[in-house]
């Protein structure tokens, strides 16, 4: 048998272009019904960018979902943190979907039993008071009895696995910056609570850097299932198939869009699959006027190439040389300030050399009346 997991789709999401999104959102969900075939489906979390997510990002889960068991755990994007509602709540009432909104266990579950913990928030806590520290701690014993005793309800002649939708300590992000312990309404599982010996692994959401963490049994973070931004350049999508057998079959998903970042100075680079790219321009030029209209004119071409956007370049603009130089005084006759200069920036200036500092004698020669 086979658990087909799939984590942090964030259907819904309009950046950076609507009409492109709607589309992924559509392919997406009809390439995974594809996989799944007649097995369960477990999603780790935002299968939605919003508690109120569009009509178009529902249809497309209604449509190809839920024909099969489907397991939705409550993600942090799609579950409001003070009442709870959810959008997943409209599926529940529609098709197989079982919406996971409280820690609860999922029995033989593609030969699995589940220990299915939705996104945990400190906000659940805040109101008993206390400082951050005390709210954590507090958080940590209540959840430790918690998994303890779904535990303690298991099938122990199953595997057991834990999915759970949170950052758990030692997971690494797409960017520098890493959430601490307190970070607004942020929780950061403990490793040890989680990862138990007792269970075959965690299958986790919500970061969305696929990796794997090791502990007294392997933490595996899916990665999510559609890019959001630059900073998952690269990166690919997967969608998780868990064997009974301990295997793992990995599928590499072909409808999410992508992102993708060119070099002004090699932009000859291959521009095959564009037509599927949110694209941007990066590298450096002097500043000015004629830079920047060298980088409006790479905009163009990757417009024509088929890009689905061009967004905002990263390019960084360095002070021209003259600018910067000591070698010009201002003591200096004109005259010999423009050798200067012409020495200093180079190019052009210096093939017409001899033209640019005749031209300036004749303007001289008009200034003073001669």
């Amino acid at each position: 048998m086979t658990l087909h997991v799939l984590a942090d789709p964030h259907l819904g999401n309009p950046s950076p272009d609507l009409e492109a999104r709607k589309a992924e959102a559509f392919a997406l969900m009809e390439e995974v019904a594809g996989i799944i075939s007649d097995d369960p489906l477990l999603i780790l979390g935002d299968l939605f960018e919003k508690v109120k997510p569009p009509a178009w990002a529902l249809t497309a889960v209604l449509r190809h979902l839920g024909y099969e068991d489907t397991y939705l755990l409550g993600g942090n994007h799609d579950t409001d943190e003070h009442d709870g509602i959810s959008p997943l709540d409209v599926l529940a009432e529609r098709g197989n979907f079982r919406v996971i909104r409280r820690p609860e266990l999922l029995t033989d579950i593609g030969g699995f039993d589940i220990i299915a913990v939705p996104n945990v928030r400190r906000a659940w806590f805040a109101a008993a008071g206390g400082t951050v520290a005390e709210q954590y701690s507090q958080m940590t014993a209540q959840l430790t009895i918690i998994i303890d005793d779904l535990l303690a309800k298991c099938d122990r002649t199953r595997p057991i696995i834990l999915a759970c939708h949170n950052t758990i300590a030692g997971a690494k992000y797409n960017s520098d910056t890493q959430p601490n312990i307190g970070d607004s309404s942020e929780f950061m599982l403990p490793l040890s609570v989680v990862a138990r010996p007792e269970l075959e692994c965690v299958l986790a959401g919500h970061v969305h850097k696929p990796q794997t963490i090791e502990g007294a049994c392997p933490v595996i973070y899916v990665g999510s299932s559609t890019l959001h931004d630059f900073g998952e350049e690269g990166q690919p999508c997967i969608m998780l198939s868990r064997e009974v057998s301990g295997a793992n079959i990995e599928t590499h998903l072909k409808s999410p869009l992508e992102f993708r970042t060119f070099d002004i100075n090699a932009l000859e680079c291959n521009t095959e699959g564009i037509g599927r790219c949110f694209v941007r321009l990066s590298g450096s030029l002097p500043s000015g006027a004629e830079s920047l209209a060298e980088a409006r004119r790479a905009e163009v071409l990757l417009e024509q190439a088929g890009a689905l956007k061009v967004g905002k370049s990263v390019i960084k603009y360095t002070s021209h040389a003259a600018v910067q130089s000591t070698r010009m005084t201002a003591d200096m006759s004109p005259e010999k300030a423009l050798e200067e200069y012409i020495e200093l920036v180079g190019g052009d200036y210096a093939t017409r050399r001899d033209d640019l500092l005749e031209k300036h004698r004749e303007l001289v020669k008009e200034g003073v009346g001669a």
